[in-house]
């Protein structure tokens, strides 16, 4: 890293070696190295553990042009990596992938427009196989601080207005109960419901016109 400072140049023998001075290179956020690296890495071929660290190292970056065009060079690739019709079309190298991503890679994922999957419940689907993997002695049960936790933080990036209203109405009877008003993802459940049936109304307006 000290050298390409001297010389303009980023001499690495192997990609182990390039991540570990990009890492190395966004920790102290010295800049010229960290353009440097970002331009080797556009220009190799992509693979799913080459993707997540990326994403992970360039997490807390300096958000200039290079890591930003890094960045979505990395997600397109994860999102095309897990675009599928259902989750169950995975084979278990793909499902051992998915769950072991880190928050950060997931979180980008989720919110990126290049996910294709068939229908949005397959989103929240694919972020309850995650936090199965990664709450530990996590239950479906609503109580479950840390699970809550997780899908609240992550549930904000499910689109549910796209959602279908008897999906949406299965979600909110499987997060109710005696305590539903203090569950997290309710109020992002409601608030698409009444924006579906704000639509129908809008729709059956038109019709009766």
């Amino acid at each position: 890293m000290i050298k390409s400072l001297y010389c303009g140049q980023l001499k690495v023998n192997t990609n182990a070696e390039l991540m570990a001075v990009l890492r190395l290179a966004n920790r102290f956020e010295v800049r010229p190295c960290l353009k440097l690296c970002c331009k080797r890495l556009q220009k190799l071929t992509m693979t799913f553990e080459m993707s997540v660290q990326i994403l992970d190292a360039c997490e807390k970056s300096p958000q200039s042009e290079e890591v930003k065009e890094l960045v979505a060079l990395a997600s397109s690739f994860l999102c095309s990596h897990f675009q599928c019709t259902h989750t169950s079309s995975w084979d278990s190298v793909k499902i051992r992938e998915w769950q072991t991503l880190s928050p950060h890679a997931l979180r980008l994922i989720l919110a990126s427009d290049c996910l294709y999957i068939s229908y949005e419940e397959m989103a929240f689907e694919m972020l309850e196989m995650w936090i199965s993997a990664n709450c530990k002695n996590c239950c479906d049960g609503v109580d479950n601080n840390e699970r809550n936790r997780l899908l609240w933080e992550f549930g904000q990036f499910i689109r549910w207005p796209l959602m279908e209203c008897f999906c949406l109405n299965r979600y909110l009877k499987k997060f109710g109960g005696t305590r539903a008003e203090q569950h997290p993802l309710r109020p992002l459940i409601v608030e698409a419901l009444l924006y579906r049936a704000s639509g129908i109304e809008e729709d059956s307006g038109k019709a009766v016109e």
